[in-house]
């Protein structure tokens, strides 16, 4: 079997840390286990994050950040919606990712390094978020009076929480989508609301 480049066994070990602190907590993580989970070693782990620290930073940084080439030529409308649906956790990735950001926002109770991390990247998603909603509504599809900071802080609040109640109460997934799309709804004007019609 072929090695893995560099690039895909960081990608690998983000991967595995997801699962391994989704199914154990942040006590179960160690190197140790994810050589087992990506049949790799504890020294080529060491070699690629250093510490279980940095490779859970690396985590928290990767989880947020992954978005698909097109996002940006995306209608606004359409590329909220798209973020959102990351808040609906019917696949197991999702709900996986969502367990470990749970354990992640436990730990940053604790941890300020952790706490720094995890507040920085929540602030960049609202900051993507304001700029979609500063570009539909030049666009025409939000609202002209629609204050893209305030919705932005409302949207990202309503969609976390979207996401806990999910963990706790599963049956919750089955009217989660519908929950984020008519909070994203009531921000669009009537094209932005075809926009959304045309989302695949």
């Amino acid at each position: 079997m072929a090695r893995p480049r560099n690039d895909d066994m960081r990608r690998l070990a983000i991967l595995a840390t997801f699962d391994c602190v989704a199914l154990g907590g942040v006590t179960g993580l160690s190197f140790r286990e994810i050589a087992r989970m990506t049949e790799s070693s504890t020294g080529t782990l060491s070699h690629h994050f250093g510490s279980k620290r940095q490779l859970l930073l690396e985590a928290i940084a990767y989880g947020y950040w992954r978005l698909p080439e097109a996002f940006a030529a995306r209608p606004a409308t359409q590329a909220m919606r798209y973020v959102l649906d990351r808040y609906e956790l019917s696949t197991p990735k999702r709900r996986t990712w969502w367990k470990f950001w749970l354990a992640m926002t436990a730990l940053a109770q604790s941890d300020a390094e952790i706490h720094n991390a995890m507040a920085r990247e929540y602030r960049s998603v609202v900051e993507r978020w304001v700029s979609s909603l500063n570009r539909g509504r030049e666009a025409g599809l939000f609202r002209a009076d629609l204050d893209p900071v305030v919705e932005a802080n409302r949207l990202a609040a309503f969609a976390h929480g979207v996401a806990i109640a999910q963990l706790t109460d599963p049956s919750q997934t089955a009217t989660a989508s519908a929950s984020l799309h008519d909070a994203l709804g009531r921000l669009c004007t009537q094209a932005g609301l075809a926009t959304l019609r045309g989302s695949p």
